[in-house]
């Protein structure tokens, strides 16, 4: 009997060593346009596990404040890859709001997708062939919304502006499309 106690707690012990957790990955287009990849791969790691229990119905108020205390932790600590404290949130802070959104509304970013794949084509084109990600996705901004974000618009006080409500999830989708012609 104790034989097969010991037996049954090794097994459980080596099973458990021998897993590893995979955390969830950050969606890119939820980052910041300027965050490093390492600054993305080190909130990542700091924050996978809140990442999954987002996954699994977690709110925006518990996790915003687990991972603005563990990223505090971890620069605190020096363990932020010399990472700063706002950045790291930032791109904490984009990724769960972009996680949750996407879980409540998994049709409208399908929808968003399909409907601007065709419109940013050559956008689409230029990256694969090496063309620069941050030009294109200026270009597929102005195409989206050219109220906004064309070059004539930029000098005038956007109280004169024709007030057309942005939808963040066209903006996002075209990041997540031309980040994925890369």
């Amino acid at each position: 009997m104790k034989n097969l106690f010991t037996l049954s707690l090794t097994v459980i012990i080596s099973v458990m060593l021998s897993t590893t957790s995979i955390a969830a990955e950050i969606p890119r287009e939820a980052a910041p346009p300027d965050a490093s990849e390492q600054a993305i791969q080190t909130t990542e790691k700091i924050i996978g596990g809140i990442l999954d229990e987002v996954f699994n119905g977690l709110s925006y108020g518990p996790a915003s404040g687990r991972s603005n205390a563990l990223i505090r932790q971890a620069v605190a600590k020096g363990e932020a890859n010399g990472c700063g404290y706002a950045e790291l949130s930032t791109i904490s802070q984009n990724s769960i709001r972009l996680i949750i959104d996407i879980i409540q509304r998994p049709n409208v970013y399908q929808t968003a997708e399909t409907m601007l794949r065709p419109l940013l084509s050559e956008q689409i084109a230029a990256v694969k062939n090496g063309g620069d990600y941050s030009k294109a996705v200026l270009e597929a901004y102005g195409i989206i919304y050219p109220e906004y974000f064309s070059a004539s618009q930029t000098c005038i006080d956007p109280c004169y502006l024709e007030n057309t409500t942005i939808d963040p999830v066209l903006l996002t989708a075209a990041r997540k499309i031309l980040l994925n012609a890369k």
